[in-house]
This record gives C-alpha cells, structure tokens and sequence, in this order.
C-alpha cells in the first residue's frame, strides 16, 4: 500500500511540532489500509522531566487530535524513544536554531 499524501503528513508534523510536550519526531511512518483509512507510526522524544502519566495522556491527546485534524487518519501508535546521549539525532529537532 502506498505512503500517505504529502498533506496529510505535512498537517500530522505541524501538529508535532506544535505540541511543547514533544522535544524530538524521531520518525513518522504511514500505511493506507484502505480509501480514507491511514495507519500512522510515530517515535516520538517526550520531555525528560515528564512522568510515565503525563507520556501516556500526552500519547492519548495526539491521537485524539490527529484523528481529528484528519478525517483519514484512523489509528495512531506513538513509541516514546529517549535519543542516546552518544548518538547523533536523525528526526525533526524541535525549537533547534538554524546553524547559520
């Protein structure tokens, strides 16, 4: 099955983007199982000083409004990942200057 449009996916990481909660997008994968009904993928580096709690609701509230933002967008899993303090990041840095 092919990726999702490149609207939807522009609209999913604006809503990331937006959200304080989130310090790194690691990667957002997307999978249509049908018409209008998108499977998205999301690793995601939540705020270190959030409890497992607060992960899980901020977990709960992206898929409720990315849902809602996209009427295509049918399920929504969210892997919380912790970058390694030794790797090199490979997703979106959230609030990054530009380097010039």
């Amino acid at each position: 099955m092919a990726a999702s449009s490149v609207e939807v996916l522009a609209s999913v990481l604006t809503t990331l983007e937006s959200d304080g909660r989130i310090q790194r997008i690691e990667e957002i994968f997307s999978m249509h199982l049908g018409l209008s009904d998108i499977l998205l993928g999301i690793s995601l580096d939540f705020d270190d000083d959030m409890t497992s709690e607060e992960i899980e609701a901020a977990i709960h509230d992206l898929g409720e409004t990315l849902r809602a933002s996209q009427s295509s967008v049918a399920r929504v899993f969210v892997r919380p990942v912790q970058l390694a303090k030794n790797k090199e990041p490979a997703g979106s840095d959230i609030g990054a200057g530009s380097a010039d």
